[in-house]
């Protein structure tokens, strides 16, 4: 079995791919927050910093399910042994999705 650090690996490089993948949104939010000279284009901004979360998690759910079965077996098991590492994977893959994917992992 792969240790925790190969799991970590893995989650941050489906995370990196993920946001990667969602750049453009995250770009232009950064664009309005910096140039925005109305308070609507700061809260435009923080809408945008949303969406591009979302649009995130679900490339994150995306590159996932494309991931080889070893990969995957190694990440779920130490989603079992390792609780920090559970909680960071929660938030890469959508905190909801997660609970419905394994609801047996997921924190009241």
């Amino acid at each position: 079995m792969k240790t925790i650090e190969n799991a970590w690996d893995i989650m941050e490089g489906l995370n990196n791919d993920a946001h990667d993948s969602a750049w453009d949104t995250w770009v232009e939010a950064d664009r309005l927050a910096d140039e925005g000279e109305e308070d609507d284009d700061w809260i435009r901004a923080e809408e945008l910093r949303e969406e591009a979360s979302l649009e995130q998690a679900g490339y994150f759910r995306d590159n996932w399910s494309g991931l080889n079965s070893e990969d995957r077996e190694v990440v779920e098991h130490w989603l079992k042994q390792d609780a920090e590492f559970r909680e960071s994977f929660s938030m890469y893959f959508g905190e909801d999705e997660f609970r419905d994917q394994w609801p047996e992992y997921a924190e009241d």
